[in-house]
C-alpha cells in the first residue's frame, strides 16, 4: 500500500499590498517552481483586469475592479497540476510566512493573507468508494453534511487512467459549501479528497502544512474522520494511518509539455496530416512564419526544456 497525502488545489488571497506585491510574492515562493509570469490579453479575470499565468495551469489575478475595504488585493490559484510541482517543505514555507503575516497585522489592519480555498488529498485509499456508498445505503456512516448533499456517481464506460473501465464517486456535501469530502477512483487508484473553503481552509492550511510532512497524514485523516466517517474496522484502521511513502515532485515545465502534447495528440494531429500531406513543405514555412516571437513568449518558461 503506496498511500499518501498531498495539497491538491490552493487559492490565494492577498489584501493590503500595493500594486506590484503579487510580483514579490510570486518570486519568493512560485517562480523557481511554476516559472515566470506571462501576462494573458483578453483572457478570463473574474472581477480582476489583469491575468497572469505560469507553468502547470497556476494563474494570478491583479488589478481587482472594486478595490476592497482592506485596500488593493491579488489573487492566486494553483491547481493540482501545480500544486504536484511543489514540495511539502514549500507549503511549510508558505504556512509560515502566512502565521507570521497574520501575526505581524493586528485585527483592523488592512493586511490580511487569506486561504480561500484548499483541497487536501489522500491516495491510494485502501478501500473503494462502492465500499463507502454501499455503507452510506446501510445508514452506517457519520457526517456533518446533509444526507441529501450525497450523491453517488457511476460511469460505466468511462476509463481510468490505469486503462481499466468504469469510473466511480462519491460525493458527501455540496461544492459550494466550506467543507466537501470526494471520494472517486478514476486514477485507478482511490483518493479521497477534501475541499475547503473560506474560515476551514484557512486553519486547516496552517494546521497540516504548517507541520512536518510526515505528521501530514495523520492529521488529514483526523481531518476527514471528524468530517465524515464510515462505521466499519476498515475505516478505523484508515483513519488510525500513520506511515506513508514520500509523493512524486513532478517538474513543472514537463508537465506543461505533456498537457501541450496531449491536446496536439487529441485535437490537432489529423488536421496537421492533411495540411501536410496537401501543402508539403509549404505547410513549414505556414506554420513557422506564424508563429512570432511575441506569440511564443509566453511559452518561454517551457521552451527552455529545450535549451531554447
Amino acid at each position: 500500500m503506496n498511500i499518501t497525502s498531498r495539497v491538491h488545489w490552493l487559492s490565494i488571497t492577498v489584501f493590503g499590498l500595493d500594486e506590484t506585491a503579487y510580483k514579490a510574492f510570486w518570486e519568493e515562493f512560485f517562480s523557481n517552481i511554476l516559472g515566470e509570469l506571462v501576462e494573458v490579453p483578453g483572457g478570463s479575470r473574474r472581477g480582476f483586469r489583469r491575468l497572469f499565468q505560469g507553468l502547470a495551469g497556476a494563474k494570478v489575478y491583479v488589478d481587482p475592479v472594486q478595490i476592497s475595504p482592506k485596500g488593493n488585493y491579488f489573487h492566486i490559484d494553483l491547481p493540482g497540476s501545480a500544486c504536484e510541482c511543489l514540495t511539502p517543505e514549500q507549503f511549510r514555507s508558505l504556512a509560515e510566512y502566512k502565521s507570521s503575516f497574520d501575526i505581524n497585522n493586528a485585527p483592523g489592519d488592512p493586511g490580511e493573507l487569506r486561504i480561500s480555498r484548499l483541497d487536501l488529498a489522500v491516495d491510494d485509499c485502501p478501500f473503494t468508494p462502492y465500499m463507502v456508498y454501499e455503507h452510506y445505503r446501510n445508514d452506517l456512516i457519520k457526517t456533518f453534511a446533509k444526507r441529501s448533499s450525497i450523491t453517488w456517481i457511476v460511469t460505466p464506460d468511462g476509463v481510468k487512467e490505469n486503462g481499466e473501465k468504469g469510473t466511480s464517486s462519491i460525493y458527501i456535501g455540496s461544492s459550494s459549501s466550506e467543507r466537501m469530502l470526494r471520494i472517486y477512483d478514476k486514477h485507478g487508484f482511490t483518493r479521497a479528497e477534501l475541499q475547503l473553503r473560506g474560515n476551514w481552509a484557512d486553519s486547516i492550511f496552517l494546521a497540516v502544512c504548517k507541520s512536518s510532512y510526515s505528521e501530514w497524514l495523520s492529521r488529514l485523516l483526523g481531518i476527514i474522520d471528524r468530517f465524515f466517517s464510515v462505521i466499519s474496522n476498515w475505516w478505523m484502521e484508515f483513519v488510525q494511518l500513520k506511515q506513508q511513502v514520500g509523493i512524486i515532485i513532478t517538474s513543472a515545465r514537463v508537465k506543461t509539455l505533456d498537457k501541450m502534447a496531449r491536446w496536439v495528440t487529441k485535437q490537432v494531429a489529423p488536421t496537421i496530416v492533411v495540411l501536410k500531406s496537401i501543402m508539403g513543405d509549404q505547410f513549414e514555412e505556414m506554420v513557422y512564419g506564424s508563429c512570432t516571437v511575441k506569440k511564443l513568449e509566453k511559452f518561454g518558461p517551457v521552451l527552455q526544456l529545450g535549451g531554447i
